[in-house]
């Protein structure tokens, strides 16, 4: 909310020609406001989920005599979830510059769509289209966090396997989904193994197979 009065605050005050640009509704300074507020909310969620994993690392990975995949993927989830951040900060950013090109287009003063923005109220009997490009910064960060850190886990977790000289894996996914549902039981060799996720929010999880069984589970991990 706080962002939308903010961006709706600067349109009301441009003349029409500065509106059009991106870097006159989105300037640095809020740009870099804005990264470092979702770049906070992603490092709670990722502290959340990786103690979370953490308690249940054991489970899901052989030992190998080091330290297990959790000890690298808070860091690498950190490094790309940055650049996650500013990316889709940036897409928000041209999406705004996109609404406001369309408004001026149809006629519609900064006014009349500034207040729409800052309300949050449909964009479509104004311009056409919803405008929802807002989004909460809160789930954003949360979704960044779910899929950058199951990435770099699984990632991880293959490495340790082949550390271990492991052959063959299991992978556990949903069956919701076209690209989940192939590989939601799937036991073959590691090399084969499928990407570490499949899509935002996946929960796949990648075991190793010892013996003649896999190893058991992890138990399913809640994050408040």
């Amino acid at each position: 909310k706080r962002q939308r009065g903010e961006i709706a605050a600067r349109l009301r005050s441009l003349p029409l020609y500065r509106a059009k640009d991106p870097a006159h509704i989105w300037p640095a300074a809020f740009a870099a406001e804005q990264d470092t507020k979702l770049t906070a909310l992603l490092r709670t969620h990722v502290a959340g989920i990786a103690d979370a994993v953490s308690a249940h690392v054991g489970t899901v990975h052989p030992s190998t005599g080091k330290a297990g995949p959790m000890a690298t993927v808070t860091a690498t989830v950190l490094k790309k979830g940055a650049a996650r951040v500013t990316a889709i900060n940036a897409t928000t950013r041209d999406a705004i510059a996109a609404i406001v090109a369309d408004g001026i287009e149809q006629g519609l003063s900064m006014t009349v769509l500034a207040d729409a923005i800052e309300a949050g109220t449909d964009l479509t009997p104004l311009i056409g289209r919803s405008g929802d490009v807002f989004g909460n910064l809160d789930y954003r960060a949360e979704m960044i966090a779910r899929t950058e850190t199951g990435t770099a886990y699984n990632e991880a977790a293959l490495e340790s396997y082949r550390d271990a000289n492991i052959e063959m894996v299991q992978t556990l996914d949903g069956d919701e989904d076209e690209i989940c549902a192939p590989w939601a039981d799937w036991t073959g060799p590691i090399d084969e193994a499928p990407d570490p996720l499949g899509h935002p929010n996946c929960t796949r999880d990648i075991l190793p197979v010892i013996g003649e069984a896999p190893a058991k589970a992890a138990a399913t991990i809640e994050v408040d």
